[in-house]
């Protein structure tokens, strides 16, 4: 075998791409224990960085710092910016993003358009007047929609998630229909049948209900069984969930959203028998806690994005496209403490 890839790597490791270039470069959003697994898988397939390929990066670098940089815009439709900095998963989103973009030769400067207050007309002059000609949409945080209407001719634009944003234009975002898919056959392979789902907090909504079409499809136990093995609700109570668990008796439960996660961490401390859990919005912070689930990788919708844009800026190509295109990326399971 030749010398492998960053993808090999990952691919073993269980992580992204962007995580093992980080680990093998020491950065230190990447976790100490993260960091020394990958460097022993790395070694072990007997990886060695190409001193050519090296040389041209650091040459790039260098250029990219004597000369004007183009940035892309990065919009936060319905977020704080304090709301930003304390969500892991827009986190790992925008961290995608500016690791593509600097892998483009481009910067990103991002705007908070409820909290700086800016209308669609004067946000238009503003990115027109510093030159950006590529806009990048957040996820929404709090809204299913929002009337973003920006002089579109003027913009090479990109959507990442779900959510009705303006007319349709290009989109990323993780393929929610393959997750769940992941995620049951995995289970499944653990022996479990009696797989429950528990979604809350209205995120299934701008999902298009993709979880749920998804969980029904693939259950083990059939279409039936499996409805009576959801419960998906906008605001979940813990009362509501307790009852729902003595209810179905479940083998497992699968959950995304609302306060689920704390709920079931202490339930799992003082209630008998224990029911498993695993998440469908893993993190790598969770990797301590032995917690398992699906990975979304969600930087990689904000990479697709970047793609996308920056290949329509090369064609100079503005404004609504004819025919939008929709790139999603698959997630990977985490088999955690299970």
């Amino acid at each position: 075998m030749g010398n492998p890839s960053l993808k090999d790597i990952a691919k073993v490791a269980g992580v992204s791409e962007m995580t093992v270039s980080r680990a093998l470069r020491a950065h230190p959003e990447v976790s100490e224990r993260t960091r020394r697994r990958v460097l022993a898988i790395a070694e072990e397939l007997g990886y060695r960085p190409d001193p050519q390929i090296a040389r041209m990066m650091a040459y790039l670098r260098s250029s990219r710092e004597h000369r004007t940089q183009e940035n892309l815009a990065y919009l936060w439709l319905d977020a704080t910016e304090r709301e930003v900095r304390a969500n892991p998963h827009a986190q790992r989103i925008l961290g995608g993003v500016k690791v593509r973009a600097e892998m483009r030769g481009y910067g990103v400067e991002e705007f908070y358009l409820e909290e700086e207050g800016l209308s669609m007309d004067r946000l238009s002059t503003i990115l027109h007047t510093r030159g950006i000609n590529g806009v990048l949409i957040s996820p929404l945080h709090h809204h299913l929609e929002f009337d973003l209407d920006l002089r579109w001719e003027c913009f090479s634009t990109v959507v990442i998630g779900g959510g009705q944003v303006g007319p349709p234009l290009h989109r990323t975002g993780p393929d929610h229909f393959q997750g769940m898919s992941c995620a049951i056959s995995n289970l499944r392979q653990l022996g479990y049948r009696r797989i429950a789902l528990c979604l809350g907090g209205g995120s299934f909504r701008r999902q298009d209900r993709r979880w749920e079409g998804s969980f029904l499809l693939h259950h083990p136990l059939g279409v039936r069984e499996a409805e009576s093995l959801m419960l998906v609700e906008e605001n979940l109570a813990e009362s509501e969930v307790e009852a729902w668990l003595q209810k179905c008796q479940p083998e497992v439960v699968l959950f995304q959203g609302g306060e689920i996660d704390s709920f079931l961490e202490a339930r799992s401390e003082k209630v008998q028998p224990f029911i498993p859990y695993a998440t469908l919005d893993w993190l790598p912070e969770m990797e301590e806690k032995g917690i398992a689930g699906l990975d979304q990788q969600n930087e990689r919708a904000g990479m697709n994005a970047v793609d996308l844009v920056t290949a329509d800026l090369l064609r100079n190509e503005r404004g609504v496209p004819s025919h939008p295109k929709t790139v999603l990326h698959e997630g990977l399971w985490v088999r955690g403490g299970f």
